[in-house]
């Protein structure tokens, strides 16, 4: 017994290296197995997550700035690193599971990319300026993108991001404030600079993290979750049918299409029409207005000119995405484009395309 005991502690030594990436992939694959996200148990799963990693933020901070931590919390240090990579894989899987469950391959790859880049962050020097920047840039992230997720598809409704903002603010200023209270008696007081320090690291880092996720997000590079836009196309013409609208030569416009062929060239004739169709992915029981806005190209102003803005339905619950479409006749030739968007701006992504005129 004692001998088998001696070499699981001896594997166990060996693997250092190797566990805090087996404990995140554990994270993923549990959640890439059994995550169902219009699941109100998961729902709250998720939720428990992300009080999780922020309780082990607190932990992980005070244990390395060396304040007062329960004897319990001292005991498990060194399991700390392990507990966090577990949920952190776990958490952030759910989030890129959202994403690419729905998604083309094509956005979907930028958003795990992003998410596998905060990963790596994370694992930063816990004993440098740049581990707490990096923790609580994290933080921020996940609680703001979290929120942004869980309201929705617990509500059924979509928000503004005010309310997800809210949330973030408070969430992320009760672990800066946990991870730097002081206790009477059982620590060194912190002097003035560090009281300053402790403030002024969490709250730039974290605001930013947050600050560049809208931007992201408003500019169609991260999808505001839970929509996802899951397929687009430039048309002449559609005719619905018992399975669905067929698309008459449709150009489909995916991200890694477009890579490829680059925009899609439309030809067109005065009086005929342009078609752009979208499929967006939406959680079950969610119905919601989406616009889609029809942009040109001015030389002379140097930039995009909106020409229309068409309000459109979207029901959720479809597996391959509630499909829709606009059309238009009075165009010009150059290049268009559509933004695909929330009533409250947020960008699902574009279809850009070129008209090239047919002459008589």
């Amino acid at each position: 017994m004692n001998a088998a005991l001696d070499g699981m502690r001896s594997v166990w030594t060996r693997s250092q290296r190797i566990r805090t990436p087996a404990f995140f992939l554990a994270g993923v694959t549990w959640d890439y197995a059994t995550l169902q996200l219009e699941s109100a148990i998961d729902q709250v799963l998720i939720a428990v997550y992300l009080v999780g990693v922020l309780i082990l933020v607190v932990a992980t901070e005070r244990h390395d700035r060396k304040r007062w931590l329960p004897e319990i919390a001292i005991r498990a240090a060194k399991a700390l690193p392990l507990a966090t990579q577990f949920l952190l894989g776990a958490l952030l899987s759910a989030l890129a599971i959202s994403v690419w469950r729905a998604a083309h391959p094509g956005p979907a790859s930028l958003f795990v990319a992003l998410l596998a880049g905060l990963a790596v962050a994370n694992e930063a020097r816990s004993d440098s300026g740049r581990g707490t920047a990096s923790r609580f840039a994290l933080a921020g992230f996940l609680s703001y993108q979290v929120l942004a997720l869980l309201i929705p598809l617990a509500t059924g409704t979509l928000w503004s991001p005010l309310p997800a903002l809210v949330g973030t603010a408070g969430l992320v200023g009760a672990t800066i404030w946990a991870s730097r209270v002081h206790v009477e008696g059982r620590e060194p007081p912190p002097t003035i600079h560090q009281r300053t320090q402790d403030l002024v690291i969490p709250t730039i880092a974290s605001s930013g993290a947050v600050l560049a996720l809208l931007v992201s997000t408003w500019l169609g590079l991260v999808p505001p979750l839970p929509l996802v836009l899951k397929r687009a196309a430039v048309a002449t013409d559609v005719e619905r049918t018992a399975d669905g609208p067929e698309l008459a030569d449709p150009i489909w416009t995916d991200s890694l299409m477009r890579l490829v062929l680059g925009r899609p060239t439309v030809r067109w004739a005065p009086g005929e029409k342009v078609l752009v169709y979208t499929a967006v992915h939406a959680p079950t029981g969610m119905d919601l207005e989406l616009i889609h806005e029809w942009e040109h190209y001015d030389p002379s102003a140097g930039g995009w000119v909106s020409t229309d803005r068409i309000p459109l339905t979207v029901r959720g619950g479809r597996e391959g995405g509630w499909r829709t479409w606009s059309t238009k006749t009075r165009l010009s030739e150059g290049d268009w484009r559509v933004r695909v968007q929330t009533p409250y701006g947020q960008e699902l992504g574009r279809v850009p395309f070129i008209v090239d005129k047919l002459v008589p």
